[in-house]
Parts: structure tokens; sequence; C-alpha cells
């Protein structure tokens, strides 16, 4: 089930290198897992020491990412304990609202076939 984003940011940002970090696949992303209660933070690893880009949640179990190789924007999926998740692209902006909002302007279906097409009178091969 996805979750929806609202939680709130901790007043403070632990700094890279603290928790255990899961990196993007073409290395220009972290996230860094920190604290008791399991709260993601999105680093820049392209800028050294690695920037804090966003928070992405708390009660985190794992951080998985998808594309950024090839030309395929990466993705960013983040489980809760909670046996929800979250969608993130690469800045750690929620995917949630475009995948909805293309779901949206999907138009009616297409019409029944006015008659079905008689069985067919041998099997394949036969």
């Amino acid at each position: 089930m996805e979750r929806a984003q609202s939680q709130e940011p901790p007043s403070a940002i632990p700094a890279p290198g603290q928790g255990r970090a899961t990196n993007s696949p073409d290395s220009r992303r972290m996230v860094q897992i920190f604290g008791s209660d399991d709260q993601a933070f999105l680093y820049d690893k392209t800028a050294s020491p690695p920037a804090f880009l966003q928070f992405l949640g708390a009660g985190v179990s794992m951080v998985r990412f998808s594309g950024g190789a090839a030309g395929a924007p990466l993705q960013i999926l983040v489980e809760f304990k909670d046996d929800t998740f979250a969608l993130f692209d690469e800045n750690g902006i929620s995917q949630r609202a475009a995948v909805k909002s293309t779901d949206a302007q999907v138009g009616p279906p297409p019409a029944a076939p006015e008659s079905i097409p008689p069985p067919p009178t041998a099997a394949p091969g036969q």
C-alpha cells in the first residue's frame, strides 16, 4: 500500500556516514537510515561532503533504487515497517501525485465488439 507523504522532518539532520547507507547505482545519491526510529535522509553525493537534499520518512525498513543508467530516470523506493511504501524521484520529490494525475487522464475503455468470432474448428497443428 502506498504511503501518503505526511511526516514532518526532524529538527536535526545527521552528518553523512552515520547510520546505514544505500547508494544509487550511479553513485550520485545516497539514502541514509539513521536513529532509533529509522529515519531516511537523501543526500547528493556529487558534492563534497555529500549534501542533504530531503527527509524521506521514519520507520523505514528498506530503500531501493531503480534507473539512473542509460538515460532512465532515477527513482527511489522507500519501504516502511508498516508494509507501506513511497516512491521518490532523484531529488526526493514524491511521485505519488504524478502517478495519480496520469490515471485521471485515462479515457473510457473501447466499445465491445458487436459479434464474437466463431470458435476454431480444429486445434492448431492438425
